[in-house]
């Protein structure tokens, strides 16, 4: 089910990569408990997908990172914000929108900073970027250039053996993230295909 997801789209070439002005990173889960140390509020996607951006403007220094996202579960107050304080740390500037608390809504809010016809990269775990993709062409970006990282489905290793009867906390995991991009594509198509027919009538 991953592999369909994150086999869509490949890593792209130099000269693609070239052509973005910015590299657009949808985070994943921003923990905001009180308590926490800086390093410890990032989920392991989150902190993938941002480790990729860097080095991506390590190759292309001229490329602005934007950060999007909201905090995990809590009510608007900070979330990529917590990365931009993590890349100052590193000596990298980096624009954070702390606004957006899921896909729709950080494609909704890019329009604040990157015009529709701009190239840019947009940057989320494979499995994620089908989902993403659709959502951001639906809100009009016509240049978007998907970049694909984390590739979850190289974590399973099946073999024949008796384990495999029993359930298995990681491919529990996957395969639960598998299905919410599989909804969430379902549910997005059918909103846009009846916001169409409601529009011809």
């Amino acid at each position: 089910m991953l592999k369909h997801l994150e086999n869509k789209y490949i890593i792209p070439d130099k000269k693609q990569i070239q052509k973005a002005k910015y590299i657009v990173v949808l985070t994943g889960r921003i923990y905001e408990n009180p308590g926490l140390s800086l390093e410890e509020r990032f989920s392991r996607e989150t902190i993938i997908r941002f480790l990729k951006a860097l080095e991506l403007k390590k190759k292309y220094p001229n490329k602005k990172i934007i950060i999007l996202g909201g905090a995990f579960r809590h009510k608007q107050k900070k979330g990529a914000s917590f990365i931009k304080d993590f890349a100052k740390k590193l000596g990298v500037k980096v624009i954070a929108v702390d606004t957006p608390l899921d896909t729709l809504n950080s494609a909704r809010v890019l329009k604040k900073y990157v015009n529709l016809n701009e190239n840019f990269l947009l940057l989320t775990s494979a499995y994620h970027l089908p989902r993403a993709v659709y959502l951001f062409k639906k809100e009009g970006f016509k240049n978007l250039i998907p970049y694909p990282t984390n590739y979850n489905y190289k974590l399973c290793k099946p073999s024949f053996s008796i384990w495999n009867f029993f359930p298995d906390d990681l491919y529990l995991e996957l395969t639960n993230m598998a299905v919410h991009e599989y909804l969430g594509l379902i549910f997005y198509k059918l909103k846009y295909t009846i916001l169409k027919i409601g529009a011809e009538k």
